[in-house]
């Protein structure tokens, strides 16, 4: 379908532009993001891992995305059951200030909740509590379905 084509042309722009540039890391979020719907994780993580190491120059427009990498790194680290390495990855996503407003701190922690409670630690119902006093009516639902 079309998130497949678009993660091809995504990887060729990867391959015909350099680090230096922004659109090299623009095109590998992007396509973190399509294998992310494509379901194949592994590679999702290898693209998200690459951004959220990378040390961004605060006026670089990407570092405005760095929170959202890490929320979506978490995310395809808890698809394929790493869920030490997610969770660390959502505490790196919360620590992060953003202008964009991509993904917010009560999604973060709703999914962090998910992660611990798969692990089967019971700080997950304070991790959704939280979320739910942020707005977030999914951990709301979740905390009263208990």
């Amino acid at each position: 379908g079309k998130t497949a084509e678009a993660e091809k042309a995504l990887e060729q722009t990867i391959k015909k532009t350099i680090p230096h540039q922004p659109i090299y890391w623009r095109a590998r979020r992007m396509r973190g993001v399509a294998l992310l719907e494509l379901k194949q994780y592994e590679k999702a993580v290898k693209e998200f891992s690459l951004i959220t190491k990378r040390k961004f120059d605060s006026k670089d427009l990407n570092y405005q995305w760095l929170k959202y990498c890490f929320y979506m790194l978490g995310k395809a680290l808890n698809e394929l059951q790493r869920f030490g390495e997610a969770s660390k990855s959502l505490e790196k996503a919360l620590e992060i200030e953003s202008d964009k407003k991509v993904v917010t701190n009560d999604e973060i922690l709703l999914l962090k909740g998910e992660i611990l409670k798969s692990l089967g630690d019971n700080n997950y119902l304070k991790v959704w509590k939280k979320a739910e006093e942020m707005g977030n009516k999914k951990a709301g639902s979740l905390l009263k379905a208990l």
